[in-house]
C-alpha cells in the first residue's frame, strides 16, 4: 500500500468488489451530517461513531508542509483530546461509503532534525481496519500522510503527545485543564513581556517533526496568528504581565476553528524611552569617546542625530558608552526605515547628510536626507528657511539683518512637532542642541555671512 492515493481514486467504483479489506458502509445516508474527507471517531473521542450526531466533529483539516509552507496533497492532521486505553480510528469518508484506517503504533524518537520536537512519538504505517489506542489520556496531535506524491517510504500515522508551552521552551509550560474530550484550555500567568515580544504556542520542545530522514516534508506543532498551524509570530502591542490562555473546542475542519488565544494583559506597563541614546560608527572611527551622544527631541520620547554617512559604511546605537553590557541595537520594534542592516550594523545606499531619528512613540528608526533650517530675524523670518548642502558639510547663508544666529533640524520624521523642540546653535565654534530652556547665548551673524556646519565633527565656522 506504498500510494494510498490509487485506492482513493477509485474507491467509489471499486468498494463493492472488496472481499480481504472491505468497507464498512453505514446504513443510513450520511450526507446531510458529513462532507468527504477524512475523521476521527471512536470511543477514545467524544465520536463514538460516524452515524453520531457531533460526527462532523472529527473531520480533519489539510495539512501544510513546514518546509514551504504550502499546502501538501494527502497530508491531514487534527488536535484532539484521547481517553487512554480505548480505541480511535481514522475513516475517509467519500461518496457516502466510509473506509477505516488505522495503524501499529509504536513510539520512538522523531528523525533528527534542527528545531524539531524532542519527545517521543507515536508512529505507523498507515493500514486498512486497524483500531489504534494511546496507553495515557491526554491531549494529542494527529497526522496522516498519504504519500501522494510518492516521496516517502509509505503512507503513514503520527500520533504526538501534546503539552503546550510557549515559543517551545520548556520553562514556558503551560497548565492544562481537566482533561475532557470536548473542551480543554492551557494557562501560563503572570508572564513580564516588552512591547513588541513575540509568541506562538508550541508542544515537544520543538516547531516540526519529520517524516522522513530523504525529504524535507514536515509536519508543524505550532500555532501562531490566527492559530493556523505554522502562521507568523503574534505579536504583543504593550508592555506587562500577560496571562496566556489557550482554548481548544472539538470542531471539524482547519486546525483554527478549534483553537482561540484569550491572552490577555492584566498588568500596562507605561512605556518610556531611555534616558540616553549614543550613536556610534564608521563617522567616528567606532570610538566610544568620539561617540554622538543624540539628543532627545524635546517634551518628544524620540532622539535625534545629522551625520554624514559613506554608503555601506556601518553605524549604529546603544544606552551605554561600551559593548560590555549588550544593549547595542540597529533598530526598534517595528525596525528601520531608509537604511538597510548588513553584519549587524545599520548603512545607507549612497553618501549623504542624514537625519537619523529614533520614534520611541512608533518603535522605529527613520532614515532620511537631512534637512537644515535657519530661522528668525537673520533668516528674513520665523518660518523656517532651508539651506543646502555642500559636501559632507550643511551651509547657511543669512541674507537679511544682523541678528542672533538660530536654526533647527528638519526631516518628515519630525512631523508637526514644533522646530524649537530639535533647535541646535553654533556657540564658540561648538554646535550645541537645545535639549530644554532657550540656549541663553548669543551667536551674532551678520547679513551675507556663510555658515558651514560640521555634524561629524560637530563644529562650525562663520566667515
Amino acid at each position: 500500500m506504498k500510494k494510498i492515493s490509487l485506492f482513493m481514486s477509485a474507491l467509489a467504483l471499486v468498494a463493492l468488489c472488496f472481499t480481504s479489506c472491505k468497507p464498512n458502509k453505514n446504513n443510513g445516508n450520511l450526507d446531510d451530517k458529513v462532507e468527504d474527507g477524512f475523521y476521527v471517531y471512536g470511543p477514545a473521542t467524544a465520536i463514538e461513531n460516524m452515524q453520531a450526531a457531533n460526527a462532523a466533529k472529527g473531520l480533519m483539516g489539510a495539512g501544510i508542509n513546514e518546509a514551504d509552507k504550502k499546502a501538501r496533497a494527502g497530508l491531514y492532521e487534527k488536535y484532539i483530546a484521547l481517553e487512554g486505553g480505548k480505541e480511535f480510528t481514522l475513516a475517509l469518508y467519500e461518496n457516502n461509503v466510509v473506509t477505516n484506517y488505522g495503524a501499529k503504533l509504536e513510539l520512538g524518537d522523531p528523525y533528527d532534525v534542527a528545531y524539531g520536537v524532542t519527545i517521543k512519538v507515536y508512529k505507523g504505517k498507515l493500514e486498512q481496519n486497524v483500531k489504534m489506542t494511546v496507553p495515557e489520556s491526554g491531549f494529542y496531535h494527529i497526522a496522516l500522510d498519504l504519500n501522494v506524491s510518492d516521496d516517502l517510504p509509505e503512507a503513514c500515522i503520527v500520533v504526538a503527545p501534546v503539552e503546550w508551552t510557549i515559543n517551545a521552551d520548556a520553562e514556558k509550560k503551560m497548565v492544562a485543564s481537566e482533561f475532557n474530550k470536548e473542551k480543554m484550555t492551557w494557562v501560563l500567568k503572570d508572564q513580564e513581556k516588552k512591547k513588541g515580544d513575540k509568541y506562538k504556542y508550541a508542544y515537544g520542545g520543538g516547531w516540526k517533526i519529520k517524516l522522513t530522514p530523504a525529504k524535507e516534508i514536515n509536519i508543524e506543532t505550532n500555532l501562531g496568528e490566527g492559530m493556523k498551524s505554522g502562521a507568523s509570530d503574534i505579536v504583543l502591542a504593550h508592555s506587562g504581565k500577560y496571562d496566556f490562555e489557550l482554548e481548544w473546542n472539538l470542531a471539524g475542519g482547519a486546525i483554527e476553528k478549534s483553537f482561540k488565544d484569550n491572552t490577555k494583559c492584566t498588568e500596562e506597563y507605561v512605556e518610556k524611552a531611555p534616558e540616553a541614546v549614543y550613536m556610534i560608527g564608521q563617522f567616528c572611527d567606532w570610538e566610544w569617546e568620539n561617540c554622538f551622544d543624540m539628543p532627545k527631541v524635546i517634551g518628544e520620547d524620540a532622539f535625534y542625530a545629522v551625520k554624514y554617512l559613506k554608503a555601506n559604511e556601518g553605524f549604529k546605537f546603544n544606552l551605554v558608552k561600551n559593548w560590555d553590557e549588550g544593549k547595542d541595537f540597529t533598530k526598534l520594534v517595528q525596525g528601520v526605515e531608509g537604511a538597510t542592516e548588513a553584519e549587524g550594523n545599520l548603512v545607507v545606499a549612497a553618501d549623504g547628510l542624514y537625519l537619523i531619528y529614533l520614534d520611541y512613540g512608533k518603535d522605529k528608526v527613520f532614515v532620511e536626507e537631512a534637512q537644515i533650517y535657519g530661522q528668525g530675524d537673520a533668516f528674513g523670518g520665523w518660518d523656517g528657511y532651508l539651506q543646502k548642502v555642500e559636501g559632507d558639510k550643511a551651509v547657511l547663508e543669512p541674507t537679511a539683518t544682523a541678528d542672533d544666529l538660530r536654526m533647527f533640524a528638519g526631516g518628515a520624521a519630525f512631523g508637526n512637532i514644533d522646530w524649537w523642540k530639535h533647535e541646535f546653535k553654533l556657540v564658540n565654534g561648538k554646535i550645541v542642541y537645545r535639549l530644554g530652556d532657550e540656549i541663553a547665548e548669543k551667536t551674532p551673524v551678520q547679513a551675507g555671512q556663510k555658515v558651514t556646519l560640521d555634524f561629524n565633527a560637530g563644529t562650525g565656522t562663520i566667515q
